[in-house]
């Protein structure tokens, strides 16, 4: 009886792929010369090939067999296969891109110098991967918008606040002082100054509370939150009806920040994109996680389409939520308003 090929391991091959096989991994036998020998169903399932189709197709045809030398044989490569690991990416006749990570070892007979033949084992990394990308992709766009948000301050600094500093200050040369082309009439006196100086401090202060929300830490979010839509409602002119019911009053930090940050961007884009008449917000306190429900009567729109190509509202309200293992949902459709449903726990994890 001819000698059973043995793994680096020690192992026999026809006990190490069955055991193998049991760990949902790729797995299959191939001669040093790249032909296939076995395989399991997973690597059927990985590369959407049924064994047959897998077995006419080469190996090198299916994988970029070796990364660092793209003129290498695949026969040389597998036969001084004695361990090798590496990652690639292929397409599927699906359309779909796989990106796995292939082990290779070399197997001998027991009294053999030369392997016998080649154990691959082959994991799909694609959910790591496409991980890998949604984060360099978030960190890009949230560069973008901390200098797009820099840019807006600073046109508001310099537009509204400088100017009308700038304004104040000639004012207050001429205050109470006779107009020389009217005798009649006098410049503003320091009573009236005075308004102005109040809206500049109030325009500072919103401008102030929009960055850093103190009143988070000493009113709590409940007190934020309705704060926050009575403003939008007075400054924006569209009615946001707001309902706590059971919120507590102590909340960690980050899980208040959170919600009021959440809850700001929703109506920011409620007034930027849904041309709504009417919106709602609701917070639900629960024994393990605070419900959020944002509502408008707007014009809605396709959420696949948004899904493809979202916007850095959406990727902020979503990692918002994600970061403090909560649950973000969002459903809308053209004509028909959009409705914001998230859970946050009321402790990080």
């Amino acid at each position: 009886m001819a000698d059973a090929a043995v793994s680096n391991s020690g192992i026999p091959s026809d006990q190490l792929l069955p055991l193998l096989s049991q760990l949902g991994l790729g797995v299959a036998q191939l001669r040093p010369d790249g032909s296939w020998l076995t395989c399991n169903a997973a690597l059927s399932a990985i590369t959407g090939l049924s064994r047959d189709a897998l077995f006419a197709t080469k190996f090198s045809e299916l994988f970029s067999f070796d990364i660092e030398r793209t003129d290498a044989d695949p026969g040389e490569f597998l036969a001084g296969a004695d361990k090798k690991s590496y990652e690639t990416s292929f397409t599927r006749r699906d359309g779909a891109v796989v990106w796995v990570k292939i082990a290779i070892s070399s197997l001998f007979a027991l009294a053999a110098n030369e392997p016998t033949s080649v154990l691959m084992i082959v994991e799909d990394i694609t959910a790591r991967k496409n991980a890998e990308l949604a984060r360099t992709q978030f960190g890009g766009h949230m560069i973008d918008a901390i200098e797009a948000e820099r840019s807006r301050i600073a046109r508001e600094l310099h537009d509204d606040i400088c100017q009308s500093l700038a304004i104040l200050s000639f004012q207050l040369m001429r205050a109470g002082k006779i107009i020389s082309d009217d005798p009649g009439r006098k410049h503003p006196d320091a009573n009236e100054l005075c308004k102005n100086v109040q809206a500049i401090a109030s325009r500072v202060s919103k401008l102030s509370h929009r960055l850093h929300s103190g009143a988070l830490e000493y009113v709590g979010l409940e007190s934020s939150i309705t704060r926050m839509c009575r403003e939008f409602t007075d400054e924006r002119k569209i009615p946001v009806e707001c309902t706590c019911d059971q919120v507590p009053r102590q909340l960690e930090h980050k899980v208040a920040l959170c919600c009021l940050r959440v809850i700001q961007e929703a109506i920011n884009n409620i007034a930027k994109h849904s041309r709504a008449k009417h919106a709602k917000v609701i917070l639900t306190g629960g024994p393990v996680a605070i419900q959020i429900v944002i509502i408008d009567d707007g014009v809605g729109f396709d959420t696949e389409a948004a899904r493809l190509a979202r916007g850095i509202g959406l990727i902020s309200m979503s990692e918002r939520v994600r970061l403090v293992g909560g649950e973000f949902n969002l459903s809308s459709e053209p004509g028909r308003g959009t409705t914001i449903h998230c859970s946050v726990p009321l402790a990080t994890t």
